[in-house]
This record gives structure tokens, sequence and C-alpha cells, in this order.
């Protein structure tokens, strides 16, 4: 009879599921929340524990497992739209195969028993040190070799909260690192985020508040209108240059608050370049902000 664990049941289930996650939001191309992932692979990592008691062998049956995958992407991924959400949950299973398979396939390799493999890999007669390096290790080669797969313009895919101040006002939004983004005031050679003039419209006067919606971001008289209403916060404005694939260039009205943490990492410098149109599908993020380094 096979003694069972339930703490390392739970560890290995966590630590699998949360590599599997994280390689299937890599590939994906989306943004994503690494707490969000460990929250799904907390929720496979107990229900991992569940089919191991006696009397719940209903758990470990396919529908109940295709079941917890769809959940655990849920879980992991939320729902923005139907499109996205298959996407993540075909990923998660390709993903799923493919450690099955490399487990396997490490594990043979290295002179392993083909015996040991049970009708589920993680409740295997396998040694759990054994298991979680083979894991690891086609975590790394896929990688390595698929670091490309996926890429959303350049981006790495997480997103950070931004805080930024004004005065006695402040804002906090969400932005997406994305590594395409390296535009620059050309005068300062400060970094510029572009965020959503409707989310960061907070921050100024509540006076004039009403004044920046979409419409103003693009008109070219920009600069002159806000000047007409406030002189002093027109001095903070200034219009940024840039070029974008598929489009010859343009110009942003960008501004300079007060301070910029990103990640709770001060900015010096930074601007905020505003967007007249949505940066995301509804996919959690207001912002984007180039690489932190």
């Amino acid at each position: 009879m096979q003694v069972v664990y339930i703490d390392t049941v739970f560890f290995i289930n966590f630590s699998v599921n949360f590599l599997m996650l994280l390689a299937a939001a890599k590939f994906s191309g989306f943004p994503y929340r690494r707490l969000r992932l460990l929250a799904s692979a907390m929720f496979g990592g107990l229900y991992g524990v569940l089919a191991c008691v006696p009397g719940l062998k209903i758990l470990s049956s396919l529908g109940i497992k295709l079941a917890v995958g769809a959940t655990m992407v849920f879980i992991g991924f939320g729902f923005v739209n139907l499109k996205r959400y298959i996407k993540y949950l075909m990923l998660f299973i390709l993903v799923s195969v493919v450690f099955g398979g490399g487990v396997f396939a490490i594990y043979i390799t290295g002179g392993g028993d083909i015996k040991d493999f049970g009708s589920n890999l993680l409740y295997s007669r396998i040694s759990p040190n054994v298991l979680i390096i083979s894991v690891l290790l086609c975590y790394g080669f896929i990688s390595i070799f698929f670091s490309g797969v996926g890429r959303h313009g350049g981006s790495c895919g997480d997103i950070t909260q931004i805080e930024a101040s004004m005065g006695d006002r402040k804002i906090t939004i969400s932005a997406l690192v994305d590594t395409g983004n390296t535009l620059q005031d050309p005068i300062s050679r400060a970094a510029v985020m572009v965020a959503e003039v409707d989310a960061v419209k907070d921050i100024f006067p509540p006076g004039i508040q009403g004044l920046f919606d979409r419409s103003l971001v693009s008109d070219p008289q920009a600069l002159m209108i806000i000047s007409e209403v406030d002189s002093a916060l027109a001095r903070r404005f200034r219009l940024i240059p840039f070029k974008s694939v598929g489009l010859e260039g343009g110009i942003l009205l960008a501004f300079r608050p007060d301070s910029v943490l990103v990640s709770g990492r001060v900015q010096k410098g930074m601007l905020i370049a505003l967007s007249p149109n949505d940066l995301s599908e509804g996919a959690g993020y207001s912002a984007l902000v180039g690489s932190l380094g």
C-alpha cells in the first residue's frame, strides 16, 4: 500500500501547477498577474490533496480534471472574453501535456523505470525531488527555446502599479510593462509613460478635470487651450513625438507630475503622455510603461 503525505502532495501540485500556468501566461502574449497565478496554483494544490482522500476517487475522473483545469484558468487569468479564455485554456492544456511528456522523457532517459509511472504523474512512485527537478528542467527548456513565442509587442507581460502625484492629488493606475515602449522626452531624455486620459485626469485640479477628455488630447491646439484655462498648469505640458508600427508618426500631449513611482520605485523626471484611445481590451491595465531595467 502506497503512503501519501498530504503536505508533499500539495507542494508538488502547487509547484507544478504554478510553473505550467506561468508558461501558459508567457506564451499567450497577454498581461498576467503572478498573484492570480499563485492563487490558481493553490487551488490546484488543494484539488490534488482531495483527490488523494479515500472515497473521493471520482475526483480523478477525466471530467472532473477538465473542470478543475478550466477553473484554474479562470482563477489565474480571469475572463475578458470567450476567445481569450479559450486561448488560455488551450495553452494550459498544451503546456500540461508538454510537461508530462517532458518529465517522462527526462526520467526514463536518466535510467528510471517506466513502471514507476501510474495513471497520474503526480501520484506515481517517483521521488518528489526527482519530479520537481524534472519539471524545472522542462520549464527551463521551454523558456529558452520558445522565449519569443507569444510576446506582446516586445512586452514582458507583467502588470505593475503606477503612483503619480501632483500637488495634493494622487492617482494609482495599472500599467503593462512593455519593452516596446521606448518613448523619451526629446529635451530631457526622460522616459515617457503612455496612459489613457480617462485614467489620469483625476490628478488635475477638480475645477478643470472636465477639460481633459479624448477630444482635448487629439486637438493640435491642446497646449493653447490649457494655457488659456490655467497658465501655471500649462507649463507642465509638452508635445512628445512618437512612431508606431503601421504609422508614420504623431504627437502625444504629455505632462510632468511631481513624482512617479513604478512598483514603488521613484522614476525621476518621468512624463505621462495622454492617449485618447483605450490601451487594452479590458485586460486590466490603462497605461504602458517601458522596461524597468
